[in-house]
């Protein structure tokens, strides 16, 4: 089992053999300075399946307690389960704040340091959606050659993606 320290935000693997084992089997967390640092959602997701020990402060932190701490984030919580549906899916997915969306979605097969293919923007259903705010990251995701996803969740965790592409007229 791979120890993870839990520091709030995010998750450190700092044995070399284990980070880079975590890392080869199926491309989770980015290497800083010889250490494999987690996303939240790479540790909700690698705990759920049993991959890693989670350590914190004091002591373990089991499945419920790391959900219990991160329940309380409804907005988090809705973009973890497109990360999970899209982890199932056998996309690789990453951080896409750099770009402006939640998400950075590697095509099946495909693995970083190749470019990404998606963008994916997570949306409550419920959400009021502006059109400007559509037009600038669908402007984006053109500028950057990447497409755009809209995962629409809704209030029983159903999913539904929409593909949004800039055509010009």
């Amino acid at each position: 089992m791979i120890k993870v320290l839990y520091l709030g935000e995010r998750g450190v693997v700092r044995d070399r053999r284990q980070a880079n084992l975590l890392y080869q089997k199926g491309c989770f967390g980015e290497f800083e300075n010889n250490k494999l640092i987690l996303s939240k959602e790479e540790i909700l997701y690698l705990l759920e399946d049993g991959k890693i020990n989670l350590v914190g402060n004091k002591g373990e932190i089991d499945l419920q307690e790391f959900l219990s701490s991160v329940s309380e984030d409804k907005e988090w919580f809705m973009k973890y389960l497109v990360y999970k549906d899209l982890r199932r899916r056998g996309y690789i997915v990453k951080t896409g704040l750099k770009f402006g969306a939640d998400f950075r979605v590697y095509e099946r097969g495909e693995r970083p340091p190749d470019h990404s293919k998606y963008l994916v923007l997570v949306i409550p259903e419920e959400r009021k959606f502006m059109p400007n705010e559509l037009t600038r990251i669908a402007r984006l995701a053109h500028s950057v050659r990447k497409r755009l996803w809209i995962a629409i969740v809704d209030k029983d965790s159903s999913i539904v993606y929409y593909e949004v592409l800039w055509k010009k007229p």
